[in-house]
């Protein structure tokens, strides 16, 4: 204990350079990263890709002396006449991809939805437009990666559409309407990127449309449409619990580094006020090691006169005449060096209040 408490008491300046550099990097530390929870509010992005994805589907004909085979499949780019259609298959094959790994639940099915529409010349206005209807019931998919797939078919009966379109036109006096078929793949659910706050809402959809018509002359062409790259975009409005966290912990530095500061100018000063007296005693002890003895407790004062002398000059003088060892002990914050022989002592005392001369009693 005594060898550490001298290695402090000679290094102090250096422990009190070094924990005011520390206290000055920590409050740098806490500063920048409280700014930080209390500043932020950048976008988070979330990147996807859905280009996967396709629509397969196969237009099954009524029998006729036109086409040799009973079935047009969906990769064949050519058109048909609507009289023909008896049913169209579909089967939606939906793929995404995300640049981060993300967390939720997809729901999804099928809606179909019917238009029909006035033609005059080349105006074209929107008569009537069917409310979705659910053509297969809804599914939820889980989601916990980078990645999903979703899957739905469904067969749709083409005389159904065009038998709606007919009452349209009944109705509308005989004029001559021109109608199309919507079927989506509907998907919507939240999902928790890795790095967003919090869940946000996802929507997308896979669409294939194809015309509807009353009367033969119309030819049949399918539409397919669907996502290729998009982005969620995340802009917070308040501190989520991460930024609480950054705070607490920024706030908790700075704090320490206050500490951290207030405790070493204290060592400084405690330095400057506590030190001299031990260093005095260690100069003491250092100087004359040869004659004195360290003991632990004071040596046994029955019957012997004990003598306090001034300085310790007058000590040495005593052990010049006498050469007995100097014994040296410590009672709370009194150091003594004393020399007995026999039924004399002589004792020098240095104590802490003698360098402080404020804490003196008269």
């Amino acid at each position: 204990m005594q060898q550490i408490k001298e290695f402090i008491e000679n290094h102090a300046i250096t422990f009190t350079r070094f924990g005011l550099t520390l206290a000055a990097a920590l409050f740098l530390i806490g500063s920048i990263g409280t700014v930080y929870a209390f500043c932020d509010k950048g976008e988070r992005v979330l990147n996807y890709d859905e280009s996967a994805s396709k629509i397969d589907y196969r237009v099954n004909l009524l029998p006729n002396n036109s086409y040799a085979e009973s079935y047009i499949q969906g990769s064949v780019n050519r058109s048909y006449p609507t009289s023909l259609i008896n049913t169209i298959d579909l089967d939606y094959n939906y793929t995404i991809n995300f640049d981060q790994p993300v967390v939720g639940d997809l729901t999804y099915q099928l809606v179909a939805v019917s238009n029909a529409s006035k033609v005059e010349g080349s105006v074209r206005s929107e008569v009537w437009t069917s409310k979705p209807a659910e053509i297969a019931d809804k599914y939820t998919l889980h989601i916990d990666g980078q990645s999903a797939d979703i899957s739905a078919t469904t067969k749709l009966t083409y005389e159904n559409y065009v038998a709606q379109l007919r009452v349209l036109e009944a109705d509308a006096r005989g004029v001559a309407l021109q109608g199309s078929l919507n079927v989506a793949l509907v998907i919507s659910g939240q999902l928790k990127p890795k790095n967003f706050a919090k869940a946000t809402d996802f929507g997308t959809r896979l669409d294939f449309t194809i015309p509807i018509a009353s009367n033969s002359s119309v030819e049949a062409k399918t539409a397919v449409k669907n996502n290729s790259l998009a982005t969620m975009r995340e802009i917070p409005d308040h501190m989520d619990f991460r930024h609480v966290a950054i705070a607490f912990f920024s706030i908790l530095v700075v704090l320490l580094s206050g500490a951290v500061l207030v405790a070493y100018i204290y060592a400084d000063r405690y330095r400057n006020h506590k030190f001299p007296y031990e260093e005095n005693v260690r100069k003491l002890l250092s100087a004359y090691d040869g004659i004195i003895v360290s003991i632990k407790k004071a040596p046994a004062f029955r019957g012997v006169a004990i003598a306090d002398v001034d300085d310790f000059d007058q000590l040495l003088d005593v052990y010049n005449s006498i050469h007995l060892p100097i014994n040296h002990y410590k009672v709370r914050d009194t150091s003594y060096f004393v020399i007995v022989d026999n039924s004399r002592a002589w004792r020098y005392s240095v104590n802490k209040k003698d360098f402080k001369p404020s804490e003196k009693t008269n």
